[in-house]
């Protein structure tokens, strides 16, 4: 009996998201960090401003290594389509003296 449950496909579930009303409304980032060990990923997300040379980290997920990957198949495939619908999204080039956001990259 156990062998014909081990032969049936699974079928997959079915998900909703669900949003409190004060998570609605979002927080603004316009800076990520990442962090990564072997069991994790610790993503900090931050408010730079002009003129200032301080980031206040506003939220931190930390993520498993699956979700991780999951959230980087998403984000690339969304960059992807956001940029053959608006052009491509540039970054600070190597080596520039002044920029009005830091590019942070690890």
């Amino acid at each position: 009996m156990s062998d014909r449950k081990q032969q049936q496909p699974q079928q997959r579930r079915q998900f909703k998201m669900k949003i409190d009303a004060k998570e609605e409304g979002g927080t603004y980032s316009n800076v990520a960090t990442v962090l990564s060990s072997e069991n994790e990923f610790l993503v900090d997300f931050g408010m730079f401003l002009p003129g200032s040379d301080e980031i206040r980290v506003g939220s931190r997920i930390i993520l498993s290594p699956r979700t991780a990957k999951q959230l980087m198949l998403a984000l690339t495939n969304n960059v992807r389509n956001y940029e053959a619908k608006f052009g491509e999204i540039r970054l600070s080039p190597p080596g520039a003296t002044f920029m009005s956001e830091p590019d942070l990259v690890q």
